[in-house]
């Protein structure tokens, strides 16, 4: 699951012409050496660099830390799964093969049903427990082994409770969970949690099981109760802002909370008991956990064990492990800081000497705002076994760092880049070339909005007199705006290749991988767009009702003394950087906000503004913004699981939305059943509606109506599904020129160079027509 910055991309406003690209040079390929048929049997120049351009650096390249797409560019590269997904020969789909791993993974789950260490339940059969044995010719670029030590030293450190590691997440939550995982990580941790979450955690059926457990010692040790009438019962404050140390058992603050409810005119005593699941907090502590009890196990030399909390199959098995999680323990050591709070850091994976790698290419050259440069790893095992014969051609890969589009372009033009993504403004010109590719994106991106109440006054108070920000947190300007936007227009004239959309996932979305059905052409998908925009809006525009609630959302602001007569709605729109592309697509915003507002009070008084932040994503988690362009893309096929983007905190965009406190309700078999946002994301991908408990079709009316949900309160506002229109130079060729999921074009893997470095420098010194 990748975050990335919104880039430079492009959406299709034509039809795209697909072609194959015809070799500028008659040769055939075998391993490192190319011999032309122009002079049979002449080896020539064995080197092949693979250019292209990044908009900037990586933050870090730490598999431990990485967030953005940038980050994690570099490892692309260098780091291989212990499974991947490659072109089949057919060359319209994928196979999964093995490449850290040195087979298929075996289910051991009978061995672990009963060891007390570990929660495989006792009549577990399967999914639980896998056993990996491990490529015995990996090594790390210096030639230092890796085995199943590795293995346990780097997932120890990823979930290191004094590192607290981005990517830990990935192994504690979502379709993957590694047994006791996240008690590691958290162990020492303190955290409020609602009563019910807490009866969740041990297993209690009902609350009078747990008022009868919470008095016994072993649930004590690391339990504080906590609670807080007050004088409003149903604050939507933080648990931190809401509750109060208490030394009372449970069995008197049940009795405490009841008698108050009562006392406030509460007349439906049977449903106390379910508000108190979710009004009394407890302040639950981590405890120190060993080890052994987390489910990655040595179970040989090379070879390990997999034990997991929740049952998985095997095609998400290996799609979970087509990433790693390994790194270089002297490195990683050497690199390690204590910082504030006690808290520990490491620089590995910032530098070419704080970095080892272990895939195909090595880190030669990282040159700040300049130049990455990679070359072949001679250690890597692809390169003497059999199985990788007439793969990974490219000798060296240059990464050239170009903030500016048409400095790229013309780099590309010139023959120093192998790839340049088109703008809108370039379609024109190349939209007959044969070197174009069309590149649909699992991205997307949304407006996404800060509709924190508290802050926005704050924001207001700091912009100076007469400008008002609060009316953000009102739901009906947020749904006008959703309203105004022609979204057919945006991608026609502000893109080079993408599609307009209205949900949270775009076309590349399987939720079947039986059947390989897309998400978005399911009639659960199609029945929530109909419920919030009808039937007879489905681009999503409605210019007329976009009027009237920018009307009705002034009314109640301006009613409730939010918002006065002459008051300035200024919308400061947080952009990566300034250049054209970023700039018209905020006036286009601009303009279609002052059509639907024409007639109103808010006429003329919604004023966009931009500023630069390089690190938006970061200011957004902090409230640090009035709206941002929020674009979450990857987990293509695992829709439940991409879920935890909108419903995890920590994770979401969305400030002043808080998914493990707020609710919503869905009737399954005849009954109304709630959860929070949090909570029905676990009970999707872990609990009772997870893949091996519940039937497809009722997951995926769970996954609809969670979107349903997030949609509705139109704090993002999804407008675009990004695709790259691609341009490849004449010295490379891709395996194909038809987009294949997972896969795209066989990438790296399977790109076959038309020249070597010294013949393609003579053919680029003349001027290259790429227009046809």
């Amino acid at each position: 699951m990748k975050k990335t910055l919104t880039l430079l991309l492009l959406v299709l406003t034509l039809v795209v012409i697909s072609s194959c690209k015809k070799d500028k040079n008659d040769t055939t390929t075998t391993g490192g050496n190319t011999t032309t048929t122009e002079d049979p049997g002449t080896v020539v120049d064995d080197t092949y660099t693979y250019a292209f351009a990044s908009l900037g650096m990586p933050n870090n390249f730490n598999v431990h830390i990485w967030e953005t797409n940038t980050d994690s560019m570099i490892m692309n590269y260098t780091e291989m799964g212990l499974y991947d997904f490659v072109l089949n020969e057919e060359m319209d789909g994928y196979d999964i093969i093995s490449e850290m791993a040195a087979g298929n993974p075996v289910d051991v789950t009978l061995d672990y049903a009963e060891n007390t260490l570990f929660d495989v339940p006792d009549d577990a059969e399967t999914g639980y427990a896998f056993k990996i044995a491990l490529n015995e010719d990996a090594k790390w670029a210096n030639g230092t082994v890796i085995n199943a030590d590795t293995y346990i030293y780097s997932m120890q450190q990823l979930l290191n409770p004094e590192m607290q590691n981005y990517r830990a997440d990935g192994y504690i939550t979502g379709t993957l969970v590694i047994d006791n995982a996240e008690e590691y990580l958290k162990q020492g941790q303190s955290t409020f949690i609602t009563l019910g979450k807490y009866m969740e955690t041990f297993g209690i059926g009902t609350l009078a099981e747990a008022i009868t457990q919470a008095t016994t010692e072993d649930l004590t040790t690391y339990i504080n109760w906590v609670y807080s009438f007050g004088d409003d019962l149903y604050s939507d404050d933080e648990p931190e802002d809401k509750v109060v140390a208490t030394d009372k058992t449970l069995a008197e603050l049940y009795a405490d909370y009841k008698a108050e409810v009562l006392r406030q005119g509460w007349t439906d005593e049977a449903g106390i008991d379910e508000w108190v699941l979710d009004e009394l907090y407890v302040q639950y502590t981590f405890p120190v956990l060993d080890w052994e009890n987390v489910g990655l196990i040595k179970t040989g030399e090379y070879e390990i064990t997999l034990v997991l909390a929740k049952p998985i199959t095997d095609f998400y098995l290996k799609y979970n492990l087509s990433s790693n999680w390994i790194v270089y323990e002297d490195l990683y050591e050497a690199g390690k800081v204590t910082i504030e709070g006690g808290s520990v850091s490491t620089n590995y994976a910032t530098s070419v000497s704080t970095y080892m790698a272990y895939g195909p290419y090595k880190l030669v050259t990282y040159q700040d705002d300049k130049l990455i440069a990679l070359t072949k790893n001679d250690e890597w095992y692809g390169y003497s076994d059999i199985n990788h014969e007439g793969q990974f051609q490219a000798t060296d890969i240059e990464i050239s760092i170009l903030a500016d589009h048409n400095t790229t372009l013309l780099s590309y033009l010139s023959g120093d880049l192998d790839e340049v993504g088109l703008t809108q403004e370039d379609v024109d010109e190349f939209k007959f070339s044969e070197n174009l590719l069309y590149e649909p994106e699992s991205y997307s991106s949304k407006l996404t909005f800060n509709t924190d109440p508290v802050l926005l006054k704050e924001h207001e108070d700091a912009a100076g007199s007469n400008v008002d920000k609060e009316i953000f947190a009102n739901i009906k300007f947020r749904e006008a705006i959703s309203l105004a936007l022609n979204r057919q227009d945006f991608v026609q004239t502000q893109t080079a290749g993408s599609q307009a959309t209205l949900g949270l996932y775009n076309s590349l979305y399987v939720s079947n991988v039986d059947t390989g059905e897309i998400y978005n052409t399911t009639q659960a998908y199609a029945n929530i767009l109909n419920r919030i925009y009808g039937t007879d809006y489905p681009t999503g525009y409605d210019l007329e009702k976009a009027t009237q609630l920018f009307q009705e959302a002034y009314d109640e602001q301006f009613a409730a003394g939010k918002i006065d007569a002459d008051d300035i709605v200024e919308i400061e729109f947080s952009i990566y950087k300034f250049d054209n592309a970023y700039t018209d697509k905020v006036i286009f915003l601009q303009n279609a906000l002052n059509d639907a507002t024409f007639g109103t009070d808010l006429q003329g008084r919604i004023i966009f503004s931009t500023r630069t932040d390089a690190k938006y994503y970061d200011s957004a988690e902090r409230g640090d913004f009035d709206v941002i362009w929020a674009t979450w893309g990857g987990m293509s096929m695992d829709p439940f699981g991409f879920m935890q983007v909108y419903t995890v905190n920590g994770t979401h965009n969305e400030y002043g939305f808080d998914p493990e406190t707020e609710t919503f309700t869905m009737v399954i078999d005849g009954t109304d059943v709630t959860k929070t946002y949090y909570n029905w994301y676990i009970a999707l991908n872990e609990g009772e509606y997870s893949a091996m408990e519940a039937s497809y079709e009722l997951r995926l009316e769970i996954l609809a109506e969670m979107e349903y949900n997030i949609l509705i309160q139109y704090r993002t506002i999804p407008v675009y599904a990004r695709t790259s229109l691609v341009m490849i130079s004449d010295k490379i060729n891709y395996a194909t020129d038809e987009f294949v999921p997972l896969v795209v074009f066989g990438g790296i893997r399977s790109m076959t160079f038309n020249f070597t470095d010294a013949e393609w420098e003579d053919y680029a010194s003349n001027e290259i027509d790429y227009t046809d």
